[in-house]
């Protein structure tokens, strides 16, 4: 191949790994983006399942709400419903909560105010609405949390005065301190006030906190101040949630909400450009201070590694050289070690008393033969106990004894039958073998009987004759005897 060929060669491999590289540049960033936007699917899928459950929750709680304000105050179409309901709807720019939070704590203590008030359900709507805005104006002006002085009110509906000081005004947690602030509202009002009516405590609160500019503080902030246009902002969007799960007053939700969120946005991108142009005003500055610090600290250490670096040397020496020198006692330690560990093997297997051992081993041999034939003999039992069982089993029964009886019965009247029948056989036999064995005994062919005058005579027959004396038959028996002895001796 020529140089030329070479050169499109390499050009066109150069030209290959290019294209390649781009390729696999453009599809890397293509799965970059897709996971990109998978994550951001994900996210918004989230988001979007977290503002539905929310929305499921408020509207279920706004329902159980309603409920508690029909009770204390009256069904739908009532004036004091009317009150509650529109004062709640209001709530998140005048008290900075949303209306399901406002109707929770109204009806928190409303029954208190209601009895203070003898049953007016509508004056008990009202002095509930300045309780409170009073309550949130405080915790907006005196840095208090509005739980703290939600629990001061429901506190003072039960005459429990100890959480006074929760609102700041000056006042201490006594009955004492609390008829001293009804005394200072009596003289700004001209209105005499009862420590024991839940309904006059709230309106001589209201009346302090107006003559000390607290009132009407959450409103004012809720459309100057970052922090309370974002309050606003926030109980605006619960309410927007409560109407999406309800159904009712949607556009109405979303113009508040909209509303609030351009007004919070109106005081917080001021802010943000200050801090922005702060931050940009402040750098040169900050980095012209801190650049000498910097250096300095710089030139610190340069200064310090002429000395550092000889300390560092010796130190890794001084380490060194310590580790040889520990080597010889390391290893002496060692050996003594194991040395030691030899020396106390070596004794405990001196110490074990193989004889014993032998001898434990070997009278447990004798006693496990010993109690061999009892095991043999228990098996054995245990054989026969299943023999019997399986007999008993076959046969149906629950002990053998009966069919055992059974077969004997059986078994003689058989050998009863047999005897009988063979009877003749046996006879003839007999009478043979007798003949051919001594043929020269007496034969004795049995009785004949005769009658006589006075009685029965019997005739014996020995060899066909008849033998009629005690003397004749006695000779023979004797010859018979005799003869039989003989052929036994042959």
């Amino acid at each position: 191949m020529d140089k030329g060929g070479l050169k499109s060669a390499e050009s066109a491999m150069a030209g290959a790994g290019t294209n390649s590289g781009n390729q696999f540049s453009a599809n890397f960033n293509g799965v970059l983006k897709k996971l990109a936007g998978a994550a951001v699917f994900a996210e918004a899928g989230k988001l979007i399942g977290q503002t539905f459950a929310t929305a499921f929750n408020e509207a279920a709680r706004n329902e159980q709400l309603i409920g508690g304000v029909e009770t204390l105050f009256g069904e739908e179409g009532s004036e004091a419903y009317r009150v509650v309901t529109e004062n709640a709807s209001k709530a998140f720019a005048e008290a900075g909560v949303s209306a399901n939070d406002y109707m929770e704590q109204v009806s928190s203590f409303s029954a208190s105010l209601i009895n203070s008030l003898g049953g007016d359900t509508i004056a008990a709507a009202n002095v509930a609405d300045i309780a409170m805005r009073d309550m949130s104006d405080n915790a907006n002006k005196m840095g208090s949390s509005i739980e703290s002085i939600q629990n001061a009110y429901q506190g003072f509906a039960k005459g429990n005065f100890t959480m006074l000081d929760n609102l700041k005004l000056g006042y201490g947690g006594t009955k004492e301190e609390m008829q001293r602030l009804l005394d200072r509202a009596e003289e700004l009002t001209g209105k005499t006030f009862n420590i024991d009516n839940f309904a006059d405590i709230t309106e001589a609160i209201h009346a302090v906190q107006d003559e000390m500019g607290i009132a009407g503080v959450t409103l004012e902030e809720s459309e100057t101040t970052v922090e309370g246009s974002l309050n606003r902002l926030s109980a605006s969007w619960t309410n927007f949630l409560t109407g999406l799960g309800t159904g009712k007053d949607v556009e109405r939700l979303a113009s508040e909400l909209v509303d609030s969120f351009g007004n919070a946005v109106k005081l917080v991108i001021p802010m943000a450009v200050n801090v922005f142009k702060g931050m940009v005003s402040a750098l040169p500055d900050v980095i012209a201070e801190m650049m000498p610090l910097v250096a300095d600290g710089i030139t610190q250490v340069i200064d310090m590694l002429p000395t550092f670096i000889p300390a560092l040397m010796s130190s890794a020496v001084n380490l060194f050289m310590g580790l040889v020198n520990a080597i010889p006692t390391i290893a002496m330690s060692l050996l003594g070690a194991i040395g030691n560990l030899l020396q106390q093997g070596w004794s405990a297997i001196s110490s074990f008393d193989l004889s014993g051992a032998a001898s434990n081993m070997i009278q447990g041999l004798v006693n496990g033969l010993l109690a061999a034939p009892r095991a043999v003999a228990d098996a054995l039992i245990q054989i026969a106990q299943n023999a019997k069982d399986a007999f008993c089993e076959f046969w149906g029964i629950n002990s053998p004894s009966k069919v055992m009886g059974e077969l004997g019965v059986y078994m003689g009247q058989g050998l009863v039958s047999g005897i009988d029948s063979q009877q003749d056989n046996v006879q003839r036999s007999m009478t043979g073998l007798v003949s051919s064995a001594y043929g020269d005994a007496p034969s004795y062919r049995g009785f004949s009987q005769g009658g006589m005058a006075g009685g029965v005579v019997y005739n014996v027959y020995v060899n066909g004759a008849v033998v009629n004396s005690d003397s004749a038959i006695q000779d023979s028996m004797y010859s018979f005897l005799t003869n039989l002895q003989r052929r036994a001796a042959m």
